[in-house]
């Protein structure tokens, strides 16, 4: 869709297809990049991180993941796009926290702009609707202001797969070029340490459902895994078994891909997500600070030496 028609729709205040976007590069990265979400290991809630740490998470990342998911596109993760080349990223899918925010989505529409040989997609905002941060027709509206300047580049949001099988707003698949989901078996009560193979079942079988809401449009399972927790239940050694499996039981190809999730661990994430789930209760989860493939000073957790083993084969 032409430029100007497509600001044309959007004053009309209506929406935008996803029909127009180009899928070929984002599905050959799929087929062939380890992806890994990456919020800097440096940050804390609302604080600018620096380049020089930034380009220090991407240069720990490189080696083991040549993909990066980001949470936005301000506080100092625009500067992922920008870093991506000389540290050894090859794929960038740009991520914009806020949907309502012209600033952060008019940045990560530059970025795509300025870096179209590492940016393969946006990512526009993760868990609002889930968490009652924005609402559909915020989010609908954001996608679209993207559109109107990126017609060919694929979008997506990230949601856990409530919203995608049970309550999906209209229009909600289509608004969308790929689909981003988060599949957390470890909020399931029945998930415990020694059933990670049921945990695989049941990534397949939602992985499942989600495919076929949505026929024809790239999968990326941008959030899943357990926690990497130094003496709690869900240890590094469990960690390390679960994407042991994923790996194992989900090789990527074009229709699918699995970000790690998720780079360092976060020691600010736990009350970021009380107060962001407030309307569940609010409660500070201690194991929301250990997602990391890597301590937040960027030591390799046990994870990381077992999918280098893997990639090395027997």
């Amino acid at each position: 869709m032409p430029r100007l028609l497509a600001s044309l729709v959007l004053a009309l205040g209506l929406s935008l297809p996803a029909a127009a976007a180009d899928l070929a590069k984002l599905r050959a990265a799929f087929a062939s990049v380890r992806f890994i979400a990456y919020s800097p290991s440096a940050y804390t809630d609302g604080g600018l991180v620096g380049r020089d740490a930034i380009r220090r998470d991407l240069l720990i990342l490189a080696p083991d993941f040549d993909g990066i998911v980001t949470y936005a596109s301000d506080n100092g993760s625009e500067q992922v796009a920008a870093l991506a080349r000389e540290t050894g990223i090859r794929a960038v899918v740009l991520g914009v926290y806020d949907p309502a925010n012209t600033t952060e989505l008019d940045t990560a529409i530059r970025l795509a702009r300025e870096y179209p040989e590492v940016v393969v997609a946006i990512c526009v905002g993760n868990e609002g609707l889930i968490s009652h941060r924005y609402d559909w027709p915020t989010l609908r509206r954001g996608l679209d202001h993207v559109r109107a300047a990126l017609p060919e580049l694929p979008l997506t949001t990230g949601e856990p797969f409530v919203i995608h099988l049970e309550w999906t707003p209209p229009g909600f698949f289509d608004a969308q070029d790929f689909i981003g989901v988060n599949i957390h078996p470890l909020f399931e009560g029945w998930f415990t340490p020694d059933k990670l193979d049921a945990g695989m079942d049941y990534l397949d079988a939602i992985l499942g459902k989600v495919i076929a809401r949505a026929p024809g449009k790239p999968v990326m399972i941008k959030e899943t895994g357990v926690p990497g927790q130094p003496g709690g239940e869900w240890s590094p050694a469990v960690q390390a078994g679960f994407w042991t499996r994923v790996e194992r039981r989900f090789p990527r190809n074009g229709d699918r891909a699995f970000s790690a999730f998720e780079a360092f661990d976060a020691p600010w994430k736990p009350a970021l997500i009380a107060r962001d789930f407030k309307d569940y209760g609010g409660t500070v989860d201690p194991r929301e600070a250990y997602w990391g493939f890597y301590t937040v000073d960027g030591e390799p957790k046990p994870v990381v030496g077992q999918l280098r083993a893997q990639r090395r084969g027997p």
